[in-house]
C-alpha cells in the first residue's frame, strides 16, 4: 500500500525516509506524487532533477532513479507510460484535502454550518508542519498543487 503526505512534511507512510534513497529520488517521488497519477514526460522529469546542468546521459540516470523507487515501493507503483512515469498510490493527503474542501463547500452552501465547520478543520488536520511560500530545495511547493496540468516544480 502506497500512502504518502505532500502537505508539510514529505512522509511515505511505513517507508523510513533514508530508504527512499538520494535527494533527487525523493524530488522524482515528489514530482510523481504531486501529478496525482497522471503521465509526468521524460523531458519534465529530467529538467526537474538537473535543470540546465543534465548529466551526460540523463534518461539512463532517470532509469536509475526509478528503478531505485520501485525497489523501495514495490515494482507496479512506477509504471512507464507513453514518453514519461506515472505513480499507482493508495492514499494521497491532497486528495483528501480536495475532498474535504468540497465537502465544506457544498456543506456551507446548503447552510450547514456546523458541518461544514467539521468538515473544514478535518481539512486543516492534514496540513502538518511549517509552510512558507515559494520553492523549497527539497521539490514542489504547495503552490505546485493548484493544477497539475501548469505545475511546475523546482528542485
Amino acid at each position: 500500500m502506497l500512502r504518502a503526505r505532500l502537505l508539510g512534511a514529505f512522509d511515505v507512510i511505513g517507508v523510513p525516509a533514508p530508504e527512499l534513497g538520494s535527494r533527487k529520488a525523493r524530488t522524482l517521488l515528489k514530482v510523481l506524487l504531486v501529478a496525482r497519477g497522471e503521465r509526468v514526460p521524460f523531458d519534465r522529469l529530467c529538467d526537474v532533477l538537473w535543470g540546465d546542468q543534465p548529466p551526460a546521459n540523463p534518461m539512463e540516470q532517470l532509469q536509475v532513479l526509478v528503478s531505485r523507487l520501485r525497489t523501495v515501493l514495490g515494482r507496479d507503483r512506477v509504471e512507464r507510460v507513453d514518453g514519461g512515469y506515472r505513480i499507482v498510490y493508495d492514499w494521497l493527503d491532497v486528495d483528501e484535502l480536495e475532498q474535504l474542501t468540497l465537502d465544506a463547500a457544498a456543506r456551507m452552501a446548503a447552510q450547514n454550518i456546523a458541518s461544514a465547520r467539521a468538515a473544514a478543520a478535518a481539512a486543516l488536520r492534514l496540513v502538518r508542519g511549517h509552510h512558507s511560500p515559494g520553492t523549497t530545495a527539497s521539490g514542489p511547493t504547495a503552490s505546485d498543487f493548484a493544477s497539475h496540468g501548469s505545475w511546475h516544480a523546482h528542485g
